[in-house]
């Protein structure tokens, strides 16, 4: 039975998200998780899946960002720990159109593969990992996510400004058709009421009966 296993993914996926979760930590330092598996990731595409606390664009970025991780290659890792702060790591994987737990977590999954792993970062990883809950609370990556938080308003605001002068436009131009239309018809009406003298009957009803064809 499903209730009877014991295994990491099924209690993390039992477990609430966080902001950060000393879970991975743990495992790394006792050696206990294959993160190459990203059963993390894995679990977060299960519980939408079968119970969509995530938006599908969400999940499509959580795909990406394991597909990116599992992928990384040694060039990545000496851009990445040479000059290693939570900020680079985000702008390397580009990870600000994700929520800011699910960064963090990606963050802290990358860092947990590198120290189980056999890369030559390996022990700086670990170092890292020890004190990863204060440098992704640090006040530069707070002041980093504050920018993003701002961009995204002024893309939604810039959106939505978009939209209603598309509106206004649209309004404008059917209005201008309406008296476009209002000018025919006054047009037709003094036509009939001059007589046959003007304007030929028949061609008033032609006329007429292309502005209703518009209309």
């Amino acid at each position: 039975r499903i209730s009877s296993l014991r295994s990491p993914l099924l209690e993390r996926w039992k477990a609430p998200i966080k902001p950060f979760d000393s879970y991975c930590v743990a495992q790394a330092s006792k050696g206990l998780t294959n993160s190459s598996d990203s059963w993390y990731l894995r679990s977060l595409y299960l519980r939408w899946k079968f119970s969509p606390p995530l938006s599908l664009l969400t999940v499509i970025a959580l795909r990406k960002l394991q597909k990116d991780l599992q992928t990384a290659n040694e060039r990545d890792l000496n851009s990445i720990f040479d000059h290693f702060t939570p900020i680079n790591f985000y702008k390397r994987f580009d990870l600000s159109y994700l929520q800011r737990d699910l960064a963090e977590q990606g963050l802290c999954e990358f860092l947990t593969r590198v120290a189980t792993g056999n890369s030559k970062y390996k022990e700086k990883a670990k170092d890292i990992l020890q004190n990863l809950h204060l440098s992704i609370k640090s006040r530069s990556v707070e002041e980093y996510w504050e920018r993003i938080k701002i961009l995204k308003l002024k893309r939604q605001l810039h959106n939505t400004k978009k939209l209603k002068y598309l509106e206004e436009k649209a309004e404008i131009l059917d209005n201008e058709k309406r008296e476009q239309l209002d000018n025919q018809r006054i047009e037709v009406g003094n036509f009939s009421d001059c007589g046959d003298n003007l304007i030929d009957r028949e061609e008033i009803s032609q006329q007429k009966a292309r502005i209703r064809k518009q209309i």
